[in-house]
């Protein structure tokens, strides 16, 4: 179970600071924070669920500095692709359209992001994951208990998410 702690922990910080990311992204290049998103709460999972799975690859997995730097590339890339593609299909939103950007595929994913994304995950792979390890080590136990209470959350959001954009 420490695993599946350690992992949604990961998961749950990288979803607050996707958020944070595009909060600071959006004021610098539209003048003003973003309003709207996928959850109600301040959560972007397809961040949480990319460097969650990169984390796994990298610490459980073992995989190579070369490997890992196209792991990335492709995998904030699929994760963006995948979520872009299904929200879309299934509730008619398009909360980003790259359309516009050079080398962009269907407007969901393009290239310029996707080199940032994978300089962005590099850095925090190598660089912030080491820290934040510590960090998740010294209240290990702490995170056992509030895991679910998070999870009831997270869940409860998502339940709402979908109800909202179901109709």
């Amino acid at each position: 179970m420490s695993t599946l702690y350690y992992l949604a922990f990961n998961f749950l910080f990288y979803s607050f600071l996707g958020y944070l990311i595009e909060q600071i992204y959006a004021r610098f290049t539209r003048g003003h924070f973003k309003s709207e998103g996928f959850l109600y709460g301040p959560f972007k999972p397809m961040y949480g669920f990319a460097m969650t799975f990169l984390i796994a690859m990298l610490y459980l997995f073992k995989v190579r500095p070369i490997a890992m730097l196209v792991l990335c590339l492709v995998i904030p890339t699929a994760v963006e692709y995948a979520s872009g593609f299904l929200i879309n299909t299934f509730f008619h939103v398009l909360y980003w359209d790259y359309s516009l950007v050079k080398f962009n595929y269907q407007g969901l994913i393009c290239l310029p992001f996707s080199l940032a994304w994978m300089g962005l995950c590099s850095i925090g792979i190598y660089y912030f994951q080491p820290f934040l390890n510590t960090f998740y080590m010294s209240f290990a136990n702490w995170w056992s208990i509030l895991f679910w209470p998070f999870l009831i959350y997270l869940a409860f959001d998502f339940f709402l998410t979908v109800r909202r954009l179901a109709v």
